[in-house]
C-alpha cells in the first residue's frame, strides 16, 4: 500500500519501518506512521539521541495524535514539501493532521535548515462532523532509556531533570502519569488544535511553551521555506518527473545543512535493510509519501 493510499482501520501494532514517513529541518529527523505516532525523532541534530523510537521497541517512546475509533487514513506531503498531511475520516467525521519539522521563520531558499528552531509541530484541523481524538505523548530521550519527568504549565508541559530538555505545546489538557502526558478531545469541523515539541537547553531556565498562533505560524512559515526550495531546485521536466522532484526534496530533507552533508540515513545506526525501502523512490516508502 502506498503511503498515500488509504487503509481501513488504525493499527497501533508497530508498522514496518517503509509505512514511515519522513520529516525533517535540515539538522534532524523524525518518522511518522500512518496512524499519526511519531515513532522516531533525533532533535536536534540527526546522531542526536532519540527522543522517540518505537522502532526500537515498544517501550522506546512515541507521540500519538489519532481518533478513538476505526478511520480510514490518507495522507500526502504538501505540494513542494516535506510537510506531511494526514486526513483520519470516522463514520462520525474527518481532521487532517499537518506534521513537520520546523524550519527557521525566515529561512528561504539555500538558507533553509541553518537557524532551525529543533521543534516538531502538529496541527489538527476538523473537516466534518466531529471526531474523537486521543493524544499519547511518551517521549524516552536515549533510545527509550529513561521517561522523563514532566510537569503541566500553563499552554503545555515541560521536562525536568536529564540530558534532554523540551517544552510541549499542547491545546487541550494533558494528565501526566509516569512520564506520559495523555489527553482526549472532540474536534468538530472548522476547529483548529495546535501542538509543539521544541528541544530547549537542559542547564537553563525553561521559555513557555509556544502559543497556538505561533505554532500555526511557524507551520506556515516552514511550509513557505520548503516551497522557496522547490523552485530554485524543481525544474526537471523530464520523465518522471514528479519522482525526481520529490526525490530532490528527500536528499535535501536528509542534508546536515551547516555543513552541507548527507546523513547515510535518520535512522542513524539502524540496520541498513530497514532503510532500503525508504531510499527506493517508490510512493512505498517513509520518505515518498505522495503530493497533495
Amino acid at each position: 500500500m502506498t503511503a498515500g493510499g488509504i487503509e481501513s482501520r488504525i493499527s497501533h501494532s508497530p508498522p514496518a519501518i517503509a509505512d514511515y514517513a519522513l520529516l525533517s529541518d535540515c539538522q534532524g529527523s523524525a518518522l511518522v506512521s500512518r496512524s499519526g505516532s511519531i515513532d522516531w525523532a533525533c532533535l536536534p541534530r540527526f546522531d542526536s539521541p532519540s527522543v522517540f523510537g518505537r522502532v526500537l521497541g515498544p517501550e522506546a517512546g512515541h507521540w500519538l495524535i489519532g481518533p478513538t475509533e476505526q478511520a480510514e487514513i490518507q495522507r500526502s506531503y504538501l505540494t513542494d514539501t516535506v510537510v506531511l498531511r494526514t486526513v483520519f475520516r470516522t463514520r462520525h467525521g474527518s481532521v487532517a493532521l499537518t506534521d513537520a519539522c520546523a524550519l527557521g521563520p525566515d529561512e528561504r531558499g539555500h538558507r533553509i535548515g541553518l537557524h532551525s528552531p529543533h521543534a516538531i509541530l502538529r496541527v489538527l484541523e476538523g473537516l466534518e462532523g466531529e471526531v474523537q481524538i486521543d493524544v499519547d505523548l511518551a517521549p524516552r530521550p536515549g533510545y527509550g532509556f529513561a521517561a522523563p519527568v514532566l510537569v503541566s504549565q500553563a499552554g503545555g508541559l515541560r521536562s525536568q531533570g536529564g540530558p534532554q530538555a523540551y517544552v510541549v505545546t499542547a491545546d487541550l489538557v494533558l494528565e501526566v502519569r509516569m512520564g506520559t502526558a495523555r489527553g482526549r478531545a472532540t474536534i468538530a469541523a472548522g476547529e483548529r488544535r495546535a501542538f509543539a515539541l521544541r528541544m530547549v537547553s537542559p542547564w537553563e531556565e525553561a521559555p513557555p511553551p509556544w502559543s497556538s498562533q505561533e505554532v500555526c505560524g511557524l507551520l506556515e512559515a516552514t511550509i513557505d521555506g520548503w516551497r522557496s526550495w522547490s523552485r530554485l531546485h524543481q525544474s526537471y521536466q523530464g520523465p518522471y518527473a514528479e519522482a525526481v522532484r520529490h526525490g530532490g526534496r528527500v536528499l535535501q530533507a536528509l542534508t546536515y545543512a551547516p555543513t552541507g552533508v548527507i546523513v547515510a540515513a535518520p535512522t542513524t545506526s539502524l540496520p541498513e535493510r530497514w532503510w532500503v525501502a525508504l531510499g527506493t523512490g517508490t510512493t512505498a516508502s517513509a520518505g515518498c509519501a505522495t503530493r497533495a
